[in-house]
């Protein structure tokens, strides 16, 4: 987890955050999902944020940290593309902020491009921790939705099934403009990889 700055100074900072980002007819189809759960439930919240799997949660910082994060393009270059497969709904029973989402099936390319990230995250922004813990997933309702209709929010997408998969290709880097997130940049990734290869060829 990436060290707060200080409580004085976190009115003028930025909220940022680094996700994959399904392909835009797979995004079209998954906010589908989300929005017909918002009008069944009267949910809204999840549709606040575009189609994505978190691969680092929102953080604070200053404006120079855009700079720095530029440095992990090298990073990107390394890594190779790689399938994700999508099946089927899942829940976080919080007490309180219980969440429904889009499961993602197990893979150990994502789990190790997530601890490969974190690891060199850590070189340009100083973490407090890291672990392993790491459930990839879409989100299609949280933060709002009442404690007391979850179980039948949980009956009724026991019954649903969802599957998809897409290549993950690229990391994004976003940022909050206050009002909704914007993409600050885009990680292709296997950019040197390829070099490589074009260079064995020719």
């Amino acid at each position: 987890m990436f060290k707060p700055i200080p409580m004085q100074k976190q009115k003028t900072a930025n909220l940022y955050m680094f996700a994959i980002m399904p392909p835009q007819k797979l995004s079209a189809r998954i906010d589908d999902e989300r929005r017909n759960f918002a009008e069944k439930y009267k949910c809204v919240r999840a549709l606040k944020q575009p189609v994505h799997i978190t691969l680092f949660d929102p953080f604070k910082a200053y404006d120079d940290v855009e700079k720095e994060m530029a440095k992990l393009q090298t990073w990107a270059d390394r890594q190779k593309p790689f399938e994700v497969e999508l099946k089927n709904y899942n829940y976080f029973r919080h007490s309180t902020k219980p969440v429904i989402y889009i499961d993602v099936v197990k893979n150990e390319q994502l789990s190790a491009m997530h601890l490969s990230f974190l690891h060199e995250l850590d070189k340009h922004m100083p973490l407090e921790a890291m672990t392993n813990k790491y459930t990839p997933h879409i989100t299609i309702g949280y933060r709002d939705i009442p404690v007391e209709i979850f179980p039948d929010i949980m009956h009724d997408y026991s019954k649903r099934r969802f599957s998809a998969s897409f290549e993950v290709s690229t990391v994004y880097f976003w940022k909050h403009n206050g009002l909704n997130w914007q993409i600050q940049k885009e990680f292709k990734m296997g950019v040197a990889a390829e070099y490589v290869q074009q260079q064995v060829l020719f």
